[in-house]
Parts: C-alpha cells; structure tokens; sequence
C-alpha cells in the first residue's frame, strides 16, 4: 500500500512538471511572437524606402561609429570620410525605428563590439532630420552591454516599448545586466556628439 502511494505521489509530480514545463513553453513562444510582432510594426522600412534608409543609417553610423585615424568628432561629417562610413554601416542595423508627431527619429540600433564577451551591442537613441536626410540633435540615450543578437531584439522591444509609453527609459538605466553606458563614468556628451568620461572618472 504504501509504495502504490509512492508511485501516485511521484506520478502526480511528474505530470505537474510536466504541466509546467508546457505552461512556460506556451509563454516563451507567446512572448517571442509578441516581440516579433512589435519588430515588423517598427521597421524603419514603413516610413522610407530601402535606400534612403541605407542613407540614413550611414548618417547614424557617422554620428555612432568609430571614427577614421584622420577625422575629428567635427570633421568626421566630411565629404572624405563619407566611404569609409559607407563601408563601415554594413555592420550595423537599425531593429526599431519610430517617428513621432513632433518628427522626431526614434531608434534601436544593433552595431558591432569588440570584446570577450561578444561581438554586438544595442544602442537606443534619437535625432531629427533635414529634408535632405542630413541628422541633427542627435543623441545616443544608452548603450546595452554586449550581449547575442536574440537577446539584444529581446532588449530593445523592452527599451523601446517603454519609451514609447512613458517618454523616456529612465527606469531602466539603473539596470547594469542590460544597460552599460551612461553610468557613474560615462555620460553622452551632445556637442561632441560621443561618450566621455566625466571628469572625476579620469585616470
């Protein structure tokens, strides 16, 4: 008697497992498809076509992107150094774009990183635009840490969903594991448009 109770005991058990198991399963997949949902209503495609958004990500990369040796945070918007941030945006991508009634450019970018860590990074941001796609009041609002691509578009969907509710992202930037830049260090600097160490953090 005793290990028949045993036996409906583990039985039980295990079907609530694997009752569990297919409820988080269920989950996983309703929030993946919920998230992939969001990335095709937040195309930048649904506002321009594909190549004036390959001029517009080259425009964001010159702001973004490591500079060449030569150029300077001001010259780096030269007509010289215009192909090498050509080549240079073919590592990069925009997941999320947004414009709002103000015409203003919402963004999560996905860009190359170098480190032991991984190799990509997202960066949320916002510029406005001239008619002629050149960019100004840019901002970068923050960077993630350097994580896989998969968890950067599950990042980004959280960022940008928030900032299209509230306004801003402030509730998150606290958040080391997903946010790394600005931090007690680093801070964007909007007339150099690039991040500087505050002047306490130097070395």
């Amino acid at each position: 008697m005793k290990n028949l109770l045993i036996v409906a005991l583990l039985t039980v058990f295990a079907w609530s497992c694997n009752l569990n198991t297919d409820s988080n399963s269920k989950q996983a997949r309703r929030d993946l498809q919920e998230q992939i949902s969001f990335a095709e209503n937040h195309r930048i495609t649904h506002y321009f076509p594909e190549d004036i958004a390959d001029t517009i990500l080259v425009n964001s990369v010159t702001f973004i992107g490591r500079k060449p040796p030569a150029a300077t945070s001001f010259t780096r918007f030269e007509p010289q150094f215009r192909n090498y941030y050509i080549g240079y945006a073919q590592s990069f991508s925009f997941y999320l774009y947004h414009i709002t009634e103000d015409s203003t450019h919402l963004f999560y970018m996905i860009r190359p990183a170098r480190s032991l860590e991984g190799i990509t990074r997202g960066v949320i941001g916002h510029f406005r635009m001239n008619s002629d796609y050149s960019l100004y009041d840019f901002e970068e609002v923050a960077n993630t840490r350097i994580k896989p691509r998969e968890e950067l578009q599950r990042i980004g969907v959280t960022l940008f969903r928030e900032w299209l509710e509230n306004g801003n992202i402030d509730r998150y930037l606290p958040d080391t594991a997903m946010i790394e830049w600005p931090d007690d260090r680093l801070k964007y600097d909007k007339v150099k448009n690039e991040w500087t160490y505050l002047e306490s953090s130097e070395f």
